[in-house]
C-alpha cells in the first residue's frame, strides 16, 4: 500500500470555487469538482432501511458551500487549546482549512459531487478512495434518516446509512476498491441523499486515494497511442437533475468538465486537434431489476 494522497483539491482548500444560482440561494462549486442536485419530486435512491426513512422524493433542494476553520466556533477546530487533536473536529483531515458542507434546514433531497476529471492511475493496478463524512441530524434521528455512497465508473460501494454504519456528529470513512482499467482512468462520486423532514447536514473533508495492489511488471509498456477521440465517464444520469452548469439529460448532466481543458498531452498521448471530444454521462448499472436498464446520452464540443 501506498501514501494516501488528496485527489484533485481533495481537501476543498483551492480558489477560486464557482458561485451557481440556486433558486433563492447560491450554492459553490468546488474548485476542480462538479456538483449536482436532485430537483424537486426526483426519487431518491437509496432503500428504506428503518424508521428515520421517511420520505421517497426529494422535497428541497440543498445550500452547498465551503466553511473555513476561522468560520466554525473554536470547539470545532483541528486542534484544542492544548495543542492536542481535537476528535470532535469538523475539518476531519489535519492537512485541510476547509470543509464542504451540503444541507438543508427541512426536507429531503439529494446531492452528486464528482471530481471534474478522472484520476489516471496505473493500468491493472487496485486502487482504493477514501471519502470521509459527517452527518448532523436535527430533528429525526432514526436509522434511515441519510445515506451516502461513493461510486466510480468500475466499482460502487454500498449505501452507508444513518444509525446502522455512522453515528451522528462523528465522522466516517467510508472506501470503495476498483480495479483500475486499461485506459488508466477512475471517475469519482460521491451521492448524498436526505430522507426526512428534519435538516440533515452532509460535511466532507479530506477526499483521498491509495494504491493497494500493483500489477506485475512487464517487458513492454507498448507504443504511444495516435490521436484519439476521447470519452470520459462523467455523472449517473438523473433525469431532471440540477447541475451547475444546467440540467440532466435530457438537458445534459455534464457539468464544469467539458469547460476544463485539461486534455493535455501526456507520454504517448496526444492533444485532441481539431477532433470532436465526447464526453458521455453514464449510469452505474448495478441491481438492474432495480434500476432498469442504461441510459447514456452524448453532448459534443468542438475542439
Amino acid at each position: 500500500m501506498t501514501e494516501r494522497t488528496p485527489v484533485p483539491n481533495g481537501l476543498f482548500d483551492e480558489r477560486p470555487w464557482r458561485d451557481v444560482p440556486c433558486y433563492t440561494t447560491m450554492n459553490q462549486e468546488p474548485a476542480l469538482w462538479g456538483l449536482q442536485w436532485y430537483d424537486i419530486g426526483d426519487v431518491l435512491d437509496a432503500p428504506r432501511a428503518g424508521a428515520g426513512d421517511t420520505e421517497s422524493i426529494a422535497t428541497t433542494r440543498p445550500e452547498c458551500v465551503h466553511r473555513t476553520e476561522d468560520q466554525l466556533p473554536p470547539h470545532e477546530h483541528r486542534y484544542l487549546a492544548d495543542g492536542s487533536v481535537n476528535p470532535n473536529r469538523i475539518i476531519y483531515d489535519l492537512e485541510a482549512t476547509t470543509v464542504y458542507k451540503m444541507f438543508a434546514g427541512g426536507g429531503s433531497f439529494g446531492t452528486l459531487l464528482f471530481g471534474a476529471d478522472p484520476l489516471r492511475l496505473i493500468p491493472g493496478s487496485r486502487a482504493r478512495l477514501y471519502f470521509p463524512v459527517r452527518v448532523h441530524a436535527h430533528g429525526n434521528g432514526d436509522t434511515g434518516a441519510a445515506y451516502w455512497r461513493i461510486m466510480t465508473s468500475d466499482a460502487m460501494s454500498e449505501w452507508f446509512t444513518f444509525k446502522r454504519d455512522f453515528a451522528d456528529r462523528t465522522y466516517f470513512v467510508g472506501t470503495v476498491d476498483v480495479i483500475v482499467p486499461s485506459h488508466g482512468e477512475i471517475d469519482y462520486i460521491l451521492q448524498s441523499e436526505s430522507h426526512t423532514v428534519g435538516g440533515i447536514d452532509f460535511f466532507v473533508s479530506g477526499v483521498r486515494w491509495e494504491y493497494v495492489d500493483m500489477p506485475e511488471p512487464t517487458e513492454c509498456a507498448g507504443l504511444p497511442r495516435e490521436d484519439y477521440a476521447r470519452v470520459v465517464n462523467v455523472i449517473p444520469e438523473r433525469p431532471g437533475a440540477t447541475s451547475a452548469s444546467g440540467t440532466a439529460a435530457g438537458r445534459s448532466p455534464v457539468s464544469c468538465v467539458a469547460a476544463e481543458d485539461a486534455w493535455a498531452s501526456e507520454a504517448g498521448r496526444a492533444r485532441l486537434s481539431a477532433k470532436t471530444r465526447q464526453i458521455r454521462a453514464w449510469r452505474i448499472v448495478v441491481f438492474l431489476f432495480i434500476c432498469g436498464p442504461p441510459l447514456s446520452s452524448d453532448l459534443r464540443l468542438s475542439s
